[in-house]
């Protein structure tokens, strides 16, 4: 959302809705008697305003470029996933964790996977996946790109889509003669998602931030679509954006491309697609690094250590 409506909506993002939550946020932490407040950055400073009624510390969780200056301020830490996220003048708050995936949801389920794949016609066909939003800088544009080439090319593989938003996608695939090519289920619930990343040989993370001004000097913030594909067993191909590289060791548990480029993006896809071992291999390596260093477990023990900190230094 762009223009006049976009700019009238963050303003309301900003004033009422953020006045709202947080009032409503502070009645629950006063009635809970709750010690520690933490605010993701897409609460547009609620967080600021609860901490502020309550008198409670706060801690920012920074994922995106939205946050509030309030929220910024008013914070006792910034909880942040990258270096880049975190704006120069809030480093001496900042503390860094590793992402998390639910490895008791995410996790290898061959016949999960083949259900999806009798259930969408997918039964001959290497199928490479794509899970999430369809936004300009989640690069699903250059994964068309990457198609068309791999059409030319091979007729072997087909592309698996879902996540909401995808309206455009699908035009520009019918315009450039894809759509037999590509099965687009929208939204699923999130328990669901798993069997559909069974379903696939190969997982994309195609991420290009090169035309989003917002997004270019901030990067993305935690790609856990990343993690998710790797919890599964499955290889990853991501571009090679720091936040990606952290996770994903190319030749190792997956590979990388330049970002934004399409013919290095189809090269590693046909690559996999051409060597069952291979992707095999990365993928066992890839299940193997995220249950050892990524589990859900792990990001709650390092959040509850900083959440005590702050507690304990408030108090």
């Amino acid at each position: 959302m762009g223009g006049v409506y976009g700019r009238a909506y963050r303003l309301y993002l900003e004033t009422c809705f953020a006045l709202y939550v947080g009032y409503v946020s502070a009645r629950i932490i006063d009635s809970c008697g709750l010690d520690v407040i933490i605010e993701r950055e897409t609460a547009f400073g609620a967080g600021a305003i609860a901490s502020t009624m309550t008198g409670k510390p706060m801690v920012l969780e920074m994922i995106g470029p939205r946050f509030s200056s309030a929220s910024m301020k008013r914070s006792a830490k910034v909880l942040a996933y990258s270096e880049r996220m975190v704006p120069k003048e809030a480093m001496k708050k900042a503390v860094f964790v590793r992402a998390a995936v639910n490895l008791d949801l995410f996790k290898p389920n061959p016949e999960a996977g083949k259900m999806v794949r009798q259930r969408l016609g997918l039964n001959g066909a290497v199928t490479v996946g794509y899970v999430g939003s369809f936004l300009g800088w989640h690069g699903v544009d250059d994964l068309l790109d990457a198609a068309e080439i791999i059409k030319g090319e091979s007729g072997r593989v087909e592309f698996l889509m879902v996540g909401p938003h995808a309206e455009s996608i699908v035009r520009s695939a019918e315009e450039r003669g894809l759509r037999d090519s590509f099965r687009f289920v929208g939204p699923v619930p999130y328990e669901e998602v798993p069997s559909y990343v069974n379903a696939c040989d190969i997982l994309v993370a195609p991420y290009n931030i090169l035309h989003t001004a917002s997004r270019r000097t901030k990067g993305i913030g935690s790609p856990l679509k990343v993690l998710e594909y790797m919890a599964c067993g499955k290889p990853a191909i991501g571009s090679d954006l720091p936040q990606v590289a952290d996770l994903v060791k190319d030749g190792e548990t997956g590979l990388l491309f330049p970002q934004g480029d399409a013919r290095s993006l189809a090269s590693a896809i046909m690559m996999l697609a051409d060597n069952l071992d291979y992707r095999q291999r990365l993928g066992n390596q890839a299940l193997s690094r995220v249950s050892e260093q990524y589990s859900w477990q792990t990001l709650a023990g390092q959040v509850s250590s900083i959440l005590e900190e702050v507690r304990v230094h408030h108090g």
